[in-house]
């Protein structure tokens, strides 16, 4: 997990003006969002189809961990705002009070307000799921 979150822990957007940051790459930042949701949608079934050997909530601990809060804070802001949506739920269901506290503390009210005043795609369900992070 760690291996696959440091890939995504580089700054964002790239310093590099040559090189693409993996989250904005649309299969890379669906499977980040697959891991965080723990399985596959199912079309059929409207639902995730859990994987029963993955820890999704370990994922996403892992992902507060490795990634940090910059990044973060700066892909939720940018192409990464489903991904950062998952993650905000992944926690909401099954981070510990501490946890919470900490994303939530990430998403303060001016990062919220530049996210309102944004035009990223995503940006209402991140705002939702952010929403349940204020909950706490």
């Amino acid at each position: 997990m760690k291996v696959l979150l440091s890939a995504i822990a580089t700054p964002y957007p790239s310093e590099d003006a040559t090189c693409v940051h993996p989250i904005d790459l649309a299969h890379t930042s669906r499977v980040y969002k697959t891991l965080l949701q723990g399985g596959h949608f199912s079309h059929v079934s409207k639902s995730v189809i859990p994987s029963p050997s993955f820890s999704a909530v370990a994922f996403a601990l892992d992902f507060l961990r490795v990634v940090g809060k910059e990044t973060t804070v700066a892909i939720a802001k940018g192409d990464g705002s489903f991904v950062v949506a998952e993650l905000c739920g992944r926690i909401v269901e099954g981070g510990n009070r501490e946890e919470k506290e900490r994303l939530k503390a990430w998403f303060g009210k001016s990062i919220v307000k530049e996210i309102e005043d944004g035009d990223v795609k995503g940006k209402r369900v991140l705002l939702e799921k952010l929403a349940l992070l204020s909950s706490f």
